[in-house]
């Protein structure tokens, strides 16, 4: 039996630019949703004729077949379904041989690919191109709208705050997900030069120049953090925009071979929408970070000898009201039962 770690790859960045809480509706079979629903199926084209579709893939099923996985990578493999769209283009490359003589030119085909991970029955997330998966969405969506209600992620900035609040006192995220540091942060305000970025800092909530950006009315839209999923060291990129990069290249991650490295990042993706689900459904009281925490801010940036432009008692006067339900919370994004 081939050893699965020993010839699976994957190409590009473990980048996840679609983000999905999903519901379903009556009696599916998610090993079969695409063609219950006559999607058109992947089966190869040639130069004449490319073609274009889905199909299910094996690797859900790799994963079950690795051993020594973590308890949460494990798990997961039990209730993954894992689906790929591919369109291919065909185009002409010159034929040499190995004299270096050109002959009749021969044709290869180019794949735009998506990687379809479904964590049955409740999350989905797409791996591709942001510009692949947005021509695609629509289509997926409307096509599955009969099985499936599907809502589309963007992480609220005061999500991103509240993670950072939460490393910052040291709680863990989750039982097995902590967020150890935060290191790289940017910042946007309504005006289109207010962009504050800080990076290399070894905990941002340190930085005066991250800080005075949040007390002048700045709000997160990227971070990048430092986290342990089960025992893995991981770093990723989260944005507001709903997708999360996680680094291959760093820590423990780069260690691994691209099967593991691939369910890892599915793994942390599916957590990190599992805690999002948990913090829009909070009290607002536990959603956003109490006074004491933005006045150790100005303490701070006082210390270092800078005055807000803006005055900390609107900030202070902000958050209350968040915190006592008044604002319009994240939970209106979404239409799903469990949302209710």
């Amino acid at each position: 039996m081939v050893n699965p770690e020993a010839v699976y790859q994957f190409d590009g960045w473990l980048r996840f630019n679609g983000l999905y809480f999903t519901e379903v509706q009556g009696d599916v079979n998610p090993e079969s949703i695409f063609e219950d629903n006559d999607f058109t199926l992947y089966r190869g084209g040639a130069p004449n004729s490319p073609d274009e579709g889905y199909r299910r893939t094996d690797l859900a099923d790799h994963f079950e077949e690795t051993g020594d996985l973590t308890g949460g990578l494990s798990n997961l493999a039990e209730d993954l379904v894992t689906y790929e769209y591919v369109s291919e283009k065909w185009v002409s490359v010159p034929a040499v041989d190995e004299g270096g003589e050109e002959h009749d030119e021969s044709f290869q085909p180019k794949h735009r690919t998506i990687d379809i991970f479904w964590d049955y029955d409740d999350i989905m997330v797409f791996k591709g191109r942001k510009s692949t998966i947005i021509d695609k969405q629509k289509d997926i969506r409307g096509g599955l709208a009969g099985d499936l209600r599907i809502e589309e992620v963007d992480f609220h900035f005061d999500f991103l705050l509240w993670l950072l609040y939460q490393s910052h006192l040291g709680n863990d995220l989750s039982s097995n997900l902590r967020l150890n540091s935060i290191s790289d942060c940017k910042t946007v305000g309504a005006a289109t030069d207010s962009t504050v970025a800080v990076g290399g800092e070894s905990e941002v909530v340190r930085s005066v120049p991250f800080i005075t950006a949040i007390l002048d009315g700045n709000k997160i839209d990227n971070l990048e953090g430092d986290f342990f999923l089960d025992s893995t060291y991981i770093v990723a990129e989260i944005d507001s925009e709903g997708w999360t990069h996680v680094k291959a290249s760093r820590e423990d991650m780069e260690k691994l071979s691209d099967l593991r490295q691939m369910g890892m990042a599915v793994q942390f993706v599916t957590e990190l929408l599992r805690l999002y689900e948990k913090w829009v459904k909070l009290d607002p009281e536990d959603q956003y970070p109490p006074q004491e925490f933005l006045e150790e801010l100005v303490e701070l940036c006082e210390d270092e000898g800078y005055v807000p432009m803006r005055e900390p008692d609107e900030l202070y006067d902000e958050y209350e009201q968040k915190r006592n339900g008044v604002i319009r919370g994240p939970k209106a994004d979404y239409s799903l039962s469990k949302f209710e």
